[in-house]
This record gives structure tokens, C-alpha cells and sequence, in this order.
């Protein structure tokens, strides 16, 4: 492809820049109306806080909800953060911040790839996709974003990279290729595995014979090596088992339905109103057949075959790429066509489309948003409560009022046993890693207990004394938060809280004005 004149190198970086500001501003504007991480992110900071309890010595287990959670996961990001923590900035701030500016990095990042994969013409309309697009930045952002930022920052730049070495066979670009694999594999494994995949669809499209196949393994070899420390270690201390259980909990989530999301468009790109983006990716997809470009079609729908469970979040660098197609190919040949004669009305009616994603995506930040909840001040000093005053390894049941999100969105339920130290049954996160199904059973707990929300307390009781669950600790205490936003018109624990306090067997041990606290006698 074309390389940029030096004359417009500078009006380019420019652009970049303005670009790469917005993208800040998104995002900054998305963290800055919560005093808390946004979501979830409790493991990695329990995990944060066990490297340095360790001496910054990467521990066997960690200590999140008592669980023997082999600490197996790609320790990158989460060794950045304890160092950062000695500096001192607050642990809790880095959750908070530190996904916002490594996320916000991503823009220039995948500038750089566009530049090896598009026209200079469209390389910076490419860019300002990937940036009003809610999937670029929504999961970064949030205090789990502490890795997902690190893994999606370095597999952009492997890609970029790697397509600079497939078109000049430069050793510097190898170089920097298979490092920048290397610390995207210390950074996170499913993004790994979208980086490695998308090599082999890159090589189709610059290199496609048998010297394409040569430098995609030598790259993915030398990265091998280079991490080779880390996952010696791991395995000789667990094996196999943590990679294979992690990997079998996310093909549980493969679902041949999933494929009809492509479809309902607005579920792709999270759009607020219309799907203007998604319509566009229909379209664009019809071009690439069109044009032929093979190796595009099949890397957009690669990510639903190997991160069945969070496919939504990787697709958005493919599909930045098949937008741009469309626009270039049918929107402003359109355009350009019935609006010949220059005037403030064909100004208006060009930048019609990327005011209206702006505004788009400006909506999409704004409060109330159900991926941007957090931990509330209430439940903060709750939390704080039953750290001081519950005894340790004391059993828990976490009724939050995401009665309608899934466990992954529920940031309570994630960060009580970070905060607490205290041990949450229905928590599944981090049970992944571990044998016998255990991920799957702590989803469905999840599930069970939700259904119990407008019921009476032996709904919650005979939970644990059915087959499935009879493995399971019963509780000791019920922790239930309420929804008091005024937006609120239903209080979906309310009646499950005053049968609780009719009970003789659960007394209420602590409350404020959003969460009471029982304890249970059986």
C-alpha cells in the first residue's frame, strides 16, 4: 500500500491527534461520574494485591473469595499495577484510570494497522470508526479493563507490526513483532488467541504461500520463547489443567444463535439509536464479497468460533475495517453523486452521518448506562462493615439489584469478596480455571438465587439442598442491596427482604439505606 507523502504527514498526525483526544474524552467522560472502577475488576485487584504480599513473587494461588484459584492468568498488567501502587497512587485510582489511558493508546495503534491494510485515503475515516464505536472501548474501560486494555493494546500493534514485516521482511519489524506478541500473551490469552488467528488472515492477504506460512511461525515461535519463563512456571506448578478448564468454560458459551447477532444489529455495535453502524457493516460485508477480499470476510467472523463468550469485543477491529469499506465504496460515491455543487446543505448533509455517531456515542457514556455500573458509596461502608465485624471465611449470598444483568455485569457481586475478604458462593469469577465443571455450577448458583428475588427465604434454602448444589457450604449471612435511583420503579428485593425480616430464622445484623445485611440460623 501507499505510504503517506512527507508533505501530509503532518495535517495527518494532526487528524491523529484530534482523533486520539476524542477517544480520551469518551472515555473519560464514561469513568469520571463513578468515584469507583466501573463493573468488575475485584479478581485482578485481589491478585494485584497478592503479588505484593508475595514480594512480588508470582504466588501459586490467589486469594480471591478463598477459592485456590490457580494464579495462571497472564500477569502483565497486573504486575504494572502493583508497581505503579508503590509510587504510591492509590490501588483503587489505578483501576479506575490506568484502562482509560492504556485504552485510549489504541486509537494511534490501530492507525498504525489501517495504514498497512487501507488506502492513505481512508486510513484516518478508519480510525474515527474504530473510535465511535461503544465495542472499542466499553469492556476497556471498566476496573476489569485492567487487562482486557493491555491485551487489546498489544494485539493491535503485533497486527500492525507483523504486517510491516510480511511486506518488507525486515528483521526490526520481526523483531518487534514476536516481542509485542510476547507481551500479548503475558497480557491476555483470548486476545492472544484473536492476535495469533488474525496473523494467519493477514499472511492470506500479503503473503499467501508457503514464505507467508515461514514468518507467521517464526513469529509465533520467538514469542513462545520469550514468554517461556512465565508459562514453564505455570506449568510446573499446575499443568495443563487451569488453560484447559479456562478454555472449555469459554466454548460452553459457544451457541449457534449467537451467529443470528449479526442480524439484529444493534446488539453488534451497541448502538443507542439506530444502527447506523451496524447497517453499515451489513453493507460493507456485502463489499468485501464483492471486491473478493476473502481473507476480511473470514477474519470478521473468526472471533465468534474461538471467544465464543466475548466475541462482541474482539470483532471491533475487523469491523472498523469493513465500515470503511462501506462508506468509501457506497456511502460517499452516493453522496458525492446527488451532491455535486459545494454548499453549507451538502456540507450538512456529508456530515450528517458522523455528527449523528458522535452524538451516538456520547449517549452511550452517559450515566445510567448498564455497562458503566459500579459499587455505590452504601455499599462501599456495607462492605466495610462486614470486613470489621463478620468472622473470617464467614459464607455469604450477594443479592444485588442487577436482577436482569448477567454475573459478568453485576459489580457487586464481583467486588464484595475483593473488598470483604470474605467468601461470596454465587460468584463465579475466577472459576474458570478451576476443574470439575465448577464454573459452570457457580453461573447456574447465580442464576438460582436470582430467581429467588420474589420469593419467600426457603426458596433460597432449598437451593442448597438439592442435588445439584448439595456439594456446596449453605450460607451464614444475605446480603441485599437495593436499587434507590429515582429511575427506579420497582424494588425487586423487597419482598424477599421483608419475609427475611419476619423470619426467626434470619436477623437482620446490619442496614443502611440501601443494604441490609441477615444473619441465617438453619
Amino acid at each position: 500500500m501507499p505510504s503517506h507523502p512527507k508533505s501530509s504527514f503532518f495535517p495527518t498526525l494532526d487528524s491523529l491527534v484530534i482523533i486520539t483526544s476524542l477517544a480520551f474524552c469518551l472515555r473519560l467522560f464514561a469513568v469520571l461520574p463513578s468515584s469507583f472502577p466501573l463493573n468488575d475488576g475485584g479478581m485482578f485487584y485481589t491478585m494485584v494485591q497478592d503479588i505484593q504480599a508475595a514480594g512480588f513473587k508470582l504466588p501459586m494461588f490467589t486469594s480471591f473469595n478463598s477459592s485456590l484459584i490457580p494464579f495462571a492468568y497472564p500477569p502483565l498488567s497486573l504486575y504494572v499495577t502493583a508497581l505503579l501502587n508503590t509510587l504510591p497512587l492509590p490501588l483503587l485510582s489505578l483501576f479506575r484510570f490506568l484502562p482509560l489511558v492504556v485504552s485510549t493508546l489504541t486509537v494511534p495503534a490501530f492507525f498504525l494497522l489501517a495504514k498497512q491494510v487501507l488506502k492513505s485515503k481512508d486510513v484516518l475515516l478508519a480510525t474515527l470508526i474504530f473510535t465511535l464505536l461503544p465495542r472499542s472501548f466499553e469492556w476497556q474501560i471498566m476496573g476489569g479493563g485492567i487487562t482486557r486494555s493491555f491485551g487489546q493494546l498489544f494485539s493491535i500493534l503485533t497486527l500492525a507490526y507483523s504486517a510491516k514485516f510480511f511486506r518488507q521482511s525486515s528483521k526490526t519489524y520481526f523483531l518487534i513483532s514476536s516481542l509485542l506478541l510476547a507481551l500479548t500473551i503475558i497480557s491476555h490469552l483470548e486476545l492472544t488467541f484473536f492476535a495469533v488467528s488474525s496473523l494467519i488472515f493477514l499472511t492470506l492477504h500479503f503473503t499467501p504461500n508457503f514464505s507467508g506460512i515461514k514468518k507467521v511461525s517464526a513469529i509465533i515461535l520467538t514469542s513462545l520463547i520469550l514468554t517461556s519463563p512465565w508459562w514453564m512456571l505455570i506449568l510446573t506448578r499446575h499443568g495443563l489443567s487451569p488453560f484447559l478448564n479456562a478454555a472449555a468454560s469459554g466454548l460452553q458459551a459457544f451457541d449457534p444463535t449467537s451467529y443470528t447477532l449479526f442480524l439484529t444489529l444493534s446488539s453488534v455495535t451497541d448502538e443507542v439509536f439506530l444502527p447506523v453502524l451496524g447497517t453499515l457493516t451489513l453493507l460493507g460485508l456485502v463489499v468485501t464479497i464483492q471486491k473478493r477480499a476473502w481473507w476480511l470476510l473470514s477474519w470478521f467472523y473468526l472471533p465468534i468460533i474461538i471467544a465464543p463468550r466475548n466475541f462482541l469485543n474482539f470483532i471491533v477491529v475487523p469491523m472498523s475495517l469493513v465500515i470503511t469499506h462501506a462508506v468509501t465504496s457506497l456511502l460517499l460515491p452516493f453522496f458525492t453523486h446527488i451532491i455535486k455543487p459545494f454548499s453549507f446543505r451538502s456540507l450538512l448533509a456529508l456530515l450528517i452521518i458522523p455528527l449523528y455517531l458522535l452524538v451516538s456515542a456520547i449517549a452511550f457514556i452517559l450515566p445510567d448506562n448498564r455497562y458503566f455500573d459500579s459499587v455505590s458509596s452504601s455499599e462501599k461502608t456495607a462492605i466495610e462493615w462486614v470486613k470489621q465485624y463478620t468472622p473470617p471465611n464467614s459464607r455469604f449470598l450477594i443479592l444485588s439489584p442487577q436482577i436482569f444483568s448477567s454475573w459478568g455485569m453485576d459489580s457487586l457481586l464481583e467486588w464484595f469478596p475483593a473488598l470483604s475478604q470474605r467468601i461470596s458462593l454465587a460468584t463465579p469469577q475466577g472459576t474458570e480455571w478451576l476443574p470439575n465443571h465448577e464454573f459452570r455450577l457457580r453461573k447456574k448458583l447465580h442464576q438460582k438465587i436470582k430467581g429467588c428475588y420474589l420469593q419467600d427465604p426457603s426458596c433460597l434454602e432449598s437451593i442448597f439442598s438439592s442435588p445439584t448444589f448439595r456439594s456446596l457450604p449453605i450460607f451464614q449471612y444475605i446480603l441485599i442491596s437495593r436499587d434507590n435511583s429515582l429511575l427506579s420503579q420497582a424494588c425487586e428485593v423487597c419482598l424477599l427482604t421483608q419475609q427475611l425480616q419476619n423470619s426467626p430464622r434470619y436477623k437482620s445484623v446490619y442496614q443502611n439505606p440501601q443494604v441490609t445485611i441477615f444473619s441465617f440460623s438453619p
